[in-house]
């Protein structure tokens, strides 16, 4: 985590930057036999999508924040993050990778 703000920093000089690490969600405890389903992703897509609602509010608003989520791990990473686009409300981000 520390390099990914290292280098967030380096990219937006004189600015503020911060990084989070979110562990909202209940992960899938067997990789072979629990990880293809998207049950674990659709869970945790809107309480994602909630985080970042709050994360906003805390920044001043979509005007004045640029938030950036990076997804890491198996399949289930990826859904819940492009779940968050999915749900009712949706959600402000930038950039995902």
């Amino acid at each position: 985590m520390t390099d990914v703000w290292q280098q967030a920093h380096q990219m937006a000089p004189g600015k503020s930057t911060s990084t989070i690490t979110w562990i909202g969600y209940d992960a899938p405890q067997n990789v072979l036999t629990d990880s293809p389903s998207p049950i674990y992703a659709m869970d945790a897509a809107p309480k994602l999508n909630n985080f970042l609602d709050g994360l906003q509010t805390a920044q001043g608003g979509d005007a004045a924040s640029h938030t950036t989520v990076i997804a890491h791990g198996a399949r289930i990473e990826v859904t819940v993050v492009s779940g968050c686009f999915r749900a009712p409300k949706g959600t402000d981000l930038d950039k995902e990778y």
